[in-house]
């Protein structure tokens, strides 16, 4: 939504695996082209099923399009025309139209365009034009579908064009990184949408209802493919106290990772050289958002389900355990040592030896694989 309307405006202790900057070893999936049959019959449902089929066939097949004159660098009125050949589209159709009239010259020297209707369900598409290094040209095409007032459907499509052939090729597995869905909250709904820039795509991840915090990341365009840039959080300015932890450790990176496995991911935030980081949970259920964190005499310890605080020093030591369930505190453990002994308490309630042993050990030892991110600002909802 953030997307559409900027451019219709504009035309464990020491565990080294925590600190690991290689992606995890997850498949990312992309959508690809599908059988439209599978959109159902209600005619608000089919329209944004084939917007987000946009370039393939009825039966699921990416569609090939030819410019026959193969012209070296083709704008993009000639790439649109070819497109609605072949697939026909009112929206692109009134562009060129449009274009043909004088009407987007501005947008057209940017190699961008916007089209949009002013009905209840705001169909858009949008379009940038990049240059690749190896000659061909890219077209992103960014397509907006918003059923509700609160909620915006957007699907984003890439495109390669040929001069050698004058192939229009769709590029389905183009940009993954990009396109996945980093932030996952228990919200709803949860919305991804996007901005087209002639050197970048900006992605906003969003929760219209019960937000904990949104992410805004830019990937740069480097001739090849769409790099990562930068991220920026944004919190509901009612959440003060977390706010104030969340800058308390002047967080340069974050990061995610699914703790209690529930499939919403927990966000990690760091320091510049680890030392301080914070675990913030996805939930907008939470009543304590802040799920862990530790300073310099401290580090993470992960578990399956389970996250610790653990010291540093073990010559006298306050550790705490936090299991987790549905992305909220389900129990906690406190282990402190001091010239007395050890002593334990669950959840706020002293336990014996046995008992708070029985609790670390029942934990299962994890190294998971961050990828940290740089975050460039962490500020308030509604701040530019």
């Amino acid at each position: 939504m953030k997307a559409f309307a900027a451019a219709a405006s504009a035309a464990l202790a020491l565990s080294p695996c925590l600190y690991a900057e290689e992606p995890a070893e997850t498949e990312v999936s992309v959508r690809g082209c599908f059988d439209i049959s599978e959109c159902g019959e209600n005619p608000d449902a089919l329209e944004a099923c084939r917007l987000n089929n946009f370039g393939c066939s009825a039966d699921g097949k990416p569609v090939e399009i030819l410019l026959e004159s193969r012209p070296k660098d083709p704008d993009l009125p000639q790439l649109l025309t070819a497109m609605i050949a072949k697939w026909p589209s009112n929206l692109m159709s009134k562009f060129v139209k449009e274009a043909g009239e004088g009407k987007h010259d501005e947008d057209l020297r940017k190699g961008f365009f916007s089209v949009y209707e002013e009905t209840d369900d705001s169909p858009a598409v949008l379009g940038q034009k990049y240059a690749l290094k190896d000659g061909r040209a890219l077209l992103a095409l960014l397509f907006h579908f918003a059923p509700t007032d609160s909620f915006a459907d957007e699907t984003l499509g890439f495109y390669a064009y040929n001069p050698a052939d004058g192939s229009l090729k769709p590029l389905q597995g183009y940009a993954s990184d990009l396109r996945e869905n980093h932030m996952q909250t228990n919200c709803f709904p949860d919305v991804v949408s996007y901005e087209l820039k002639p050197d970048s795509v900006a992605v906003y991840h969003e929760c219209v209802d019960g937000s904990i915090f949104d992410l805004q990341q830019t990937y740069a365009f480097d001739g090849a493919d769409f790099v990562f840039s930068e991220g920026t959080l944004a919190v509901p300015s009612d959440r003060k106290k977390l706010i104030e932890s969340m800058n308390a450790i002047a967080p340069v990176y974050y990061g995610f990772y699914d703790i209690d496995g529930d499939g919403f991911a927990e966000l990690l935030l760091s320091n510049a050289d680890h030392s301080k980081e914070m675990a913030i949970s996805p939930s907008s259920m939470a009543d304590n958002s802040v799920i862990a964190s530790h300073d310099e005499k401290s580090s993470f310890t992960f578990f399956k389900g389970a996250v610790a605080t653990v010291s540093r020093d073990r010559a006298a030591f306050a550790d705490t355990y936090v299991k987790l369930k549905d992305s909220v505190q389900a129990s906690t453990l406190e282990m402190n040592k001091t010239d007395a002994g050890v002593t334990y308490a669950i959840d706020g309630k002293t336990a014996d030896a046995a008992t708070g042993k029985a609790y670390v050990q029942s934990l299962e030892y994890i190294q998971p694989k961050i990828k940290w991110r740089r975050l460039s600002k962490v500020g308030k909802l509604g701040e530019e």
